[in-house]
């Protein structure tokens, strides 16, 4: 899954267990060796598709026995078994590729799987480093770097290193083209993408609060740097011509930060002033609009600049997964402030998290994981139909909401550590409605 065609972002999905087809998928390709083999491989696809788990892994088993020396069908029931709950035999299975192909990356991945299903997180991590030692620099890249910050997060192991790799991942993904090269932070941009995607969905009412609170949070953050900037340049004035010299690069450093964040504002206010106007709020949509042009820009070709929704639909799945890693990361780190946080040197940021950032990144994360599974559900299905991997409805919103629930049970976690226990309750709610037990078994 680490070729162009399925993107690079559905390699953490394989990691926290979904997805049950994606191995499946291979064996049109590469084949089962004798044909009858392929039949029942072939049979399996149709029974999972239909709901029947127990005939498609009867019909694997059959393919296994058939072709015994296949390891992409003894992979493809290894990874089924996994996700019926059966992660013993999923190991034993690529234990026994494993013997004969000691180097086979799909093996690997599928053991440290089962070893993470297990509970044998620091296994699981172990065989995932193993594996990831056979990538060179040009196959490892974003996805692997995130699924190792999630195995470390998982085993509670080099946090420190488990941060600095997935803010590496964060910061080298590639700038949307409406954010015009402004490297608009992730959080705010897939806010922007969940947005555009929820209109087509009637997620507006889903989508306000948690955009609110980012141009809460934004609108302060601008605020203070504006001021830190204006103390800054008067402060330069008061110096001689060589204090004046010195300072010069920092002041222009906050400007630029400055600039970053009122861009990335008025892209929120843009979006909901788009969502009010869906709903019929057109005083709410002017005052944000006006908000707009007291940065010098215009809500109109910002909103021009924006993708269609098409284009943008996959990344809901990019920033989910990597926003998640990060929030699930600085949950189990050592708290600070905020803006302690960002004032620290890097080598010492790595050592800690923050609330905040932590809580931003989940919330983010759910709300694009929401969007995700309602673009599938809603009449807006015909977004994906030119993607052939997701021609399988049903199970794709199966493992949408599962996804949903995981997400929901590192939020409560999170929400635990800070005494939060009503907000907790609510998450533990949810994550029951959608069928799964809250706990530290969902991962």
């Amino acid at each position: 899954m680490t070729d162009r065609l399925h993107e690079p972002q559905w390699l953490r999905y394989m990691v926290i267990g979904i997805f049950a087809t994606i191995a499946l998928a291979p064996l049109s390709m590469h084949g089962c060796g004798p044909e009858w083999a392929r039949w029942d491989a072939a049979q399996a696809r149709h029974y999972f598709r239909a709901g029947e788990t127990e005939d498609a892994l009867y019909q694997l088993r059959t393919a296994a026995r058939k072709s015994p020396r296949d390891p992409m069908v003894k992979l493809t029931l290894a990874t089924s078994l996994i996700e019926d709950n059966q992660p013993k035999e999923g190991l034993r299975l690529a234990n026994e590729v494993l013997e004969v192909y000691p180097t086979n990356g799909a093996a690997m991945q599928v053991k440290a799987n089962s070893q993470q299903r297990m509970g044998n997180f620091e296994g699981g991590l172990e065989t995932y480093l193993k594996y990831d030692s056979t990538l060179n620099v040009f196959v490892r890249r974003a996805e692997s770097l995130n699924n190792i910050a999630y195995f470390r997060g998982l085993a509670k192991k080099d946090l420190h290193l488990a941060k600095r790799d997935i803010e590496d991942t964060i910061a080298n993904t590639a700038a949307c083209p409406w954010d015009g090269g402004q490297g608009i932070d992730l959080p705010y941009r897939a806010t922007v993408v969940a947005s555009l995607v929820g209109r087509c969905c009637d997620l507006q009412e889903t989508i306000l609060p948690v955009l609110s609170q980012l141009i809460d949070e934004l609108a302060d953050a601008t605020s203070q740097r504006r001021k830190s900037l204006s103390k800054s340049v008067y402060d330069q004035a008061q110096d001689d011509f060589r204090g004046f010299k010195r300072n010069a690069n920092d002041i222009n450093l906050q400007r630029l930060k400055l600039r970053k964040l009122e861009k990335s504002l008025a892209a929120l206010l843009t979006c909901r002033a788009l969502l009010h106007q869906d709903l019929g709020n057109l005083r709410q949509c002017q005052s944000d609009r006006e908000w707009v042009v007291r940065f010098g820009l215009d809500a109109d070709e910002i909103a021009a600049d924006f993708p269609p929704e098409k284009a943008t639909v996959l990344e809901l799945l990019t920033a989910s997964t990597y926003l998640d890693t990060r929030g699930f990361v600085m949950s189990r780190l050592p708290w600070v402030k905020e803006s302690e946080l960002e004032s620290m040197p890097r080598s010492q940021q790595n050592f800690n998290g923050s609330y905040e950032s932590a809580i931003r990144d989940l919330n983010v994360a759910i709300l694009c994981s929401r969007v995700w599974l309602k673009s599938f559900e809603s009449r807006e299905y015909n977004l994906h139909n030119s993607v052939e991997f997701f021609e399988d409805k049903p199970t794709v919103i199966k493992n949408a909401k599962r996804t949903i629930a995981v997400l929901l049970n590192h939020r409560m976690e999170l929400h635990l550590r800070r005494g939060d226990s009503d907000l907790a309750e609510i998450d533990e709610k949810e994550i029951c409605e959608y069928g799964f037990e809250p706990g530290p078994e969902l991962f």
